[in-house]
């Protein structure tokens, strides 16, 4: 009986070694053909070592499966993938990656709101993140273009008649326009980063005073007592 047990429990132990096996080689062949830049076979071996689970821990699989759809264009897949790990995973790390690629997609598909508030989500969790700081600049900047270039849009709308009128007068042409405004991107980009910066080094003064003003207050209750 306890021949037949101990026979059970090898027998266990190795197709379970055998599928974590499994599961490592697919992520590793999956990572391989992404450094190649073959992401439709990488997502291939990513499902494969999803497929594996049984009981194994595939968020790393998953994510790079994300990465994959991501790096074929088809953003929604990949936004999906990354809700998905935020909401299960316990991984800190991760989970700051996993927001920062979702806000990656926001900004892919020109939703620059909720862009923002994802790098906002993944620098809380890892605030020494700067591409990520960098990526929330970007996408404040794009968002106030956006927010500016509807209400121009409004505007032009009702002032399309003079506007036609004034067009040969000596007004820059579309295209001078359009390159003024990228001109200004890189510059508002600093300065979204310099204000955010800023904001973050305020508060962290602010925590540290706070601080200091619990500690003179413990002191003096100790005094006093």
């Amino acid at each position: 009986m306890r021949t037949a047990t101990a026979l059970m429990f090898f027998l266990c132990t190795f197709f379970a070694e055998a599928q974590i096996s499994g599961y490592k080689r697919s992520v590793n062949e999956g990572n391989r053909l992404f450094n190649e830049e073959k992401y439709e076979e990488s997502y291939k071996k990513f499902q494969q070592a999803i497929a594996k689970r049984n009981g194994i821990n595939t968020e790393a699989a998953e994510y790079n499966a994300g990465n994959a759809k991501y790096k074929l264009n088809d953003y929604q897949e990949a936004e999906n993938t990354y809700k998905k790990i935020i909401r299960s995973t316990s991984n800190k790390s991760l989970k700051a990656k996993a927001y920062h690629n979702l806000g990656n997609t926001h900004y892919q598909n020109k939703d620059y709101r909720n862009a923002v508030e994802a790098y906002k989500q993944s620098l809380i969790l890892d605030p020494s993140d700067d591409e990520t700081r960098y990526n929330l600049a970007r996408a404040l900047t794009m968002l106030q273009n956006q927010k500016s270039s509807e209400g121009g849009m409004a505007n032009d709308k009702k002032n399309n008649n003079q506007r036609q009128n004034d067009s040969k007068s000596g007004q820059l042409s579309e295209n001078e326009t359009q390159e003024n405004e990228k001109s200004k991107i890189d510059e508002t980009i600093a300065e979204n980063l310099m204000q955010y910066l800023n904001q973050k080094d305020n508060e962290v003064q602010s925590k540290v005073r706070e601080k200091e003003h619990k500690k003179k207050r413990t002191r003096k209750n100790e005094k006093d007592w």
